[in-house]
């Protein structure tokens, strides 16, 4: 098993020590608990809970497509070994395993025999739209990011799925890629090929340049969306996609991946207990596309 482990050296994990109402916490297990409690609560008061249906919301006439009912209706179709072959041969090797203990390599490794299989347990979940709820649980590692080591909001999460969990998504958010990008503006931009960071900044300027050359005033208003992902009302999301002509089995089988989901933390080999996550849209392939439609 020694080839289909992770190959890089092996940093040692760090022994993490926070201070908690005055009192300074040392024992690994309290400090992971104490980090999943705060990683998990720490949108409660952002969430929102109640929201205007989609469809009645005051911007909706506005959109292109709400003049053009009957829309084109998506349903997310089944797939082939072909398809989850080539997605198997691009798994990253070097990725963290999830809490399933299965190593990326050994996955990637294994193509060409589960391609097979797998594709067949994908169609099935694609068929039920149920996605198995060992894929919906994210083991966390708490990174340090700014000043004093010793305070738990210094510390940002970084969730890892199953990596089979993370092939299912690839899989799904081709298909979906397919029907939104026809609809997403060319202006849109993150999270899309083609259409990164160099992307919008390439755009802005070169629109600035053109505007000042005809001596008009440039105004760019910049909004900072904290806790943007944690804070998706998932039924908001659901609305919006069906507008946009998802089925409704599509839409049910993203419902089941947005719904009971768990994390627990990681510290070294010291792991907190499982605790239910009330929202948050996973930054993966597929909740990175959605967080698209719902901007």
């Amino acid at each position: 098993m020694r080839p289909l482990m992770h190959t890089r050296k092996r940093v040692p994990e760090n022994f993490i020590v926070i201070k908690e109402k005055d009192k300074v916490i040392k024992e690994q297990s309290q400090v992971a608990e104490t980090f999943n409690e705060y990683f998990t609560n720490i949108t409660k008061d952002l969430i929102v809970h109640k929201h205007t249906a989609f469809r009645d919301q005051a911007h909706v006439n506005r959109i292109p497509m709400a003049s053009q009912r009957p829309m084109n209706s998506f349903g997310l179709q089944p797939t082939n070994h072909n398809v989850v072959k080539s997605v198997l041969d691009n798994v990253k090797p070097n990725k963290a395993q999830g809490h399933d203990l299965i190593p990326p390599r050994a996955v990637k490794a294994s193509a060409n025999s589960i391609a097979k299989p797998f594709s067949d347990l994908v169609n099935t979940i694609i068929a039920k739209s149920q996605v198995p709820d060992s894929w919906k649980h994210g083991q966390i590692t708490a990174h340090h990011k700014k000043e004093s080591v010793l305070d738990k909001k210094n510390f940002r999460p970084v969730t890892v799925l199953p990596a089979f969990a993370k092939v299912f998504e690839k899989i799904i958010h081709m298909q979906m890629t397919e029907h939104f990008e026809s609809i997403f503006h060319d202006f849109m931009f993150a999270y899309r090929e083609f259409h990164g960071c160099p992307a919008a900044l390439l755009t802005l300027t070169e629109d600035w340049r053109a505007e000042f050359d005809k001596r008009n005033v440039i105004g760019a208003v910049a909004i900072d969306l904290s806790k943007a992902f944690d804070c998706l009302p998932h039924e908001l999301l659901l609305e919006k996609l069906k507008f946009y002509g998802m089925s409704e089995n599509s839409v049910a089988l993203l419902r089941s991946y947005l719904s009971s989901r768990y994390q627990r933390v990681k510290l070294g080999q010291t792991f907190s207990t499982w605790m239910g996550v009330s929202a948050e849209c996973q930054q993966s392939a597929t909740g990175l596309l959605t967080w698209t439609t719902i901007v």
